[in-house]
């Protein structure tokens, strides 16, 4: 392998790594807390875009277990950006 095919390989790469930010940008997020009570949107890239908090959470007067279910809702979408960044990832591997 010469010069050229290695600086073709790596501007290949760089080109796959830029497609997959872009598709974690672009990629929706949603987790849940508390059956619903709590939801986050957001990105696969981890931007949160939006926080949810219904109603009745308000009228339980119970500022620890709001604090229990951002927790969980934040620790949920943590845990799908991780799992949509993989699928990135595997997807612009396999297209090489």
């Amino acid at each position: 392998m010469d010069r050229d095919d290695l600086l073709k390989q790596a501007e290949d790469f760089q080109k796959r790594m830029e497609e997959a930010e872009k598709a974690l940008r672009e990629k929706s997020v949603t987790a849940e807390a508390g059956g619903g009570l709590i939801a986050i949107e957001g990105f696969a890239n981890g931007h949160v875009q939006n926080v949810f908090v219904d109603a009745a959470i308000y009228s339980q007067e119970s500022r620890q277990m709001l604090e229990d279910l951002l927790k969980a809702a934040f620790n949920v979408f943590q845990e799908k950006v991780v799992e949509a960044a993989r699928d990135v990832s595997q997807e612009v591997l396999r297209n090489q």
